[in-house]
């Protein structure tokens, strides 16, 4: 947890611990959002579900991942998000994933919401060809940044013209 040196007025509450075991139904699989993201890659990868491969090297759970949309080498968890379990105003509710707002490493959910799960619609695949992807991925990531050391992450950021193109931008970069 990285913060600033002001004051904070939240709770950060861990869900680790509500892992639960992901449950599938033939392309879909249900998970807690205390499930490590890096393993649900591989227990769908193993199955021959595609489409989250490069997510595999992204420390963190489930949780995280969809409060973010996190993403990399081509998959973010928003483009096969088909439900969302969240608690919200003292009920638990499935948000459709298609009413999310997706943006680049941000999201619609607002402070104060829980996410306690989802549903991702995933894609049958050879799953040979599916761990090749998640190797390179790998690959691709051991290349580029540290390995075996402490990190903070990615601190560079994509002005919203340049991810979005300029018709979906209102900034102005100079």
């Amino acid at each position: 947890m990285l913060a600033d040196d002001g004051d904070h007025h939240y709770v950060i509450l861990s869900v680790k611990e509500l892992k639960g075991e992901p449950t599938f139904d033939s392309n879909q699989v249900s998970v807690s959002a205390g499930y490590s993201l890096p393993r649900l890659c591989v227990d769908v990868a193993r199955r021959g579900l595609s489409g989250i491969e490069g997510l595999g090297g992204i420390p963190g759970t489930v949780g995280g991942a969809l409060w973010m949309n996190a993403g990399a080498y081509g998959h973010e968890i928003g483009t096969v998000t088909e439900t969302v379990r969240v608690a919200r105003e003292g009920l638990v509710v499935e948000v459709p994933g298609s009413s999310v707002k997706w943006d680049y490493r941000h999201t619609s959910f607002r402070e104060g919401e829980l996410l306690l799960g989802a549903t991702l619609g995933l894609a049958a695949d050879d799953p040979a060809k599916i761990q090749a992807r998640m190797d390179e991925a790998k690959q691709r990531r051991l290349a580029s940044q540290p390995h075996g050391a402490r990190s903070a992450g990615c601190f560079s950021r994509i002005p919203p013209r340049a991810r979005l193109g300029p018709e979906r931008s209102s900034t102005t970069w100079e």
